[in-house]
């Protein structure tokens, strides 16, 4: 259930920032002259790109550099400013500073646990980073369920959220196993479940039974439990069923999976999700492993993003900005 929220506004158009445009008289190889999305693949993750958030011109850089002074570009006056008001070292209040938007990006992230082969003493270090990153969501499959509860109290970590995906990646099994592992999972201790139901579902002649089905779900746990769709190969008629449908039952919220979509498909299937979006929050759930992908996503409107990589990139946030106060294991 730790899957990605979008902003909970209808039919909203996602537009880039306009200082961020590509420059109109020059094209530098770092600017497209169209504004089709594409993927570059790092390592194992997908990062998704869009040229009209690209850099600069180098004709607008050179505009934003005379109108700037060095020193205006260099001034840390308020961080001193800061630091003498709180009595406290400039280091600290830059530290400080750091942790709070790190934490503050790091809590529009789920981290959902998709491999077969964690141990307890690897659960326990992840559950200890996710709080200490203020990660919003720990999502695992039922069989991790007792661990991550159990480790959880062991640490004092109780208060994290954490919620059960049922029947992951497809959905593609009898509903009523679905059911079985959702009851047995709350029973067990988890915040809520997220249940994966198969795409045939959102044929016209299967609607009915899909609202039948997700119907139950809601009255199972109410505003904590949801629905989800793996969305690349859904049409844009298909993907407003679906929105329609959980608005129309007593479920929290709907997840659409992307996994290792590219660029453009993200960018096709997340324009066809915000021109349809009701009241119910909407979550996107796919391989994004670094800050830059993850801000690539949220410029496309996704407001909660569900990973396998959600503590791996707090890490490299820390490390980035040598963020000496948060200590991770």
């Amino acid at each position: 259930m730790l899957f990605g929220f979008f902003k909970k506004k209808k039919e909203r158009e996602i537009a880039p920032r306009q200082e961020n445009l590509p420059c109109e008289t020059e094209t530098p190889e770092n600017c497209s002259e169209t504004d089709e999305v594409g993927t570059e693949e790092v390592g194992t993750e997908l990062v998704i790109y869009n040229s009209d958030v690209a850099a600069p011109c180098e004709k607008n850089v050179k505009k934003e550099k005379k109108g700037k002074n060095k020193s205006d570009a260099e001034d840390f006056s308020a961080f001193y400013r800061l630091a003498e008001l709180l009595n406290e070292p400039i280091g600290q209040v830059k530290d400080e500073c750091c942790m709070f938007q790190v934490k503050n990006l790091m809590s529009r992230l789920t981290k959902a646990i998709v491999r077969y082969n964690v141990p307890d003493a690897e659960l326990t270090k992840i559950l200890y980073n996710c709080n200490q990153l203020n990660v919003k969501e720990l999502l695992v499959s039922p069989a991790y369920v007792p661990s991550c509860v159990r480790q959880a109290k062991k640490s004092g970590l109780s208060f994290l959220y954490a919620g059960a995906a049922i029947d992951f990646p497809f959905g593609e099994s009898t509903f009523k196993s679905k059911l079985t592992d959702a009851k047995n999972c709350l029973a067990a201790g988890v915040d809520g479940v997220t249940v994966i139901m198969p795409a045939m579902l959102l044929e016209k002649d299967r609607y009915k039974e899909l609202c039948r089905e997700t119907r139950k779900i809601g009255r199972l746990y109410k505003k904590d439990a949801g629905i989800a769709f793996a969305c690349a190969e859904l049409s844009a008629e298909q993907i407003k069923t679906a929105v329609k449908t959980v608005e129309k039952s007593k479920a929290g919220f709907i997840t659409f999976i992307f996994g290792d979509a590219d660029g453009k498909t993200v960018k096709e299937k997340t324009d066809a999700i915000n021109k349809c979006r009701g009241k119910k929050p909407i979550k996107i759930m796919g391989n994004v492993s670094t800050p830059e992908a993850v801000m690539q996503l949220i410029k496309l409107g996704a407001e909660e993003i569900v990973t396998p990589f959600a503590d791996e990139i707090g890490k490299e946030l820390v490390k980035r900005f040598g963020i000496k106060s948060l200590k991770l294991r």
